[in-house]
């Protein structure tokens, strides 16, 4: 849901995926849930903190300060 809404205003993100199977008493059922829950990393730029917070279902960003952290694309 939020991964589209970034999408679509062209803002990087990622959010790591993990594929669930259930099996049932007759049907088996694969689908797929984030990772981390509640949380999606996004590439942004200054310009782009407020379109972003701007998106529905987007609360806010996790820092450890008042300043914006760097996370490489390695560590991701």
């Amino acid at each position: 849901m939020v991964g589209r809404a970034l999408g679509k205003k062209g803002i990087a993100y990622f959010l790591p995926i993990q594929k669930i199977t259930k099996r049932y008493s007759r049907k088996i059922r694969t689908y797929e849930k984030p990772l981390l829950n509640c949380y999606a990393f996004v590439k942004i730029t200054v310009a782009d903190y407020v379109p972003v917070l701007e998106t529905e279902h987007v609360q806010g960003f996790v820092r450890p300060s008042k300043e914006m952290m760097d996370i490489s694309d390695k560590e991701l």
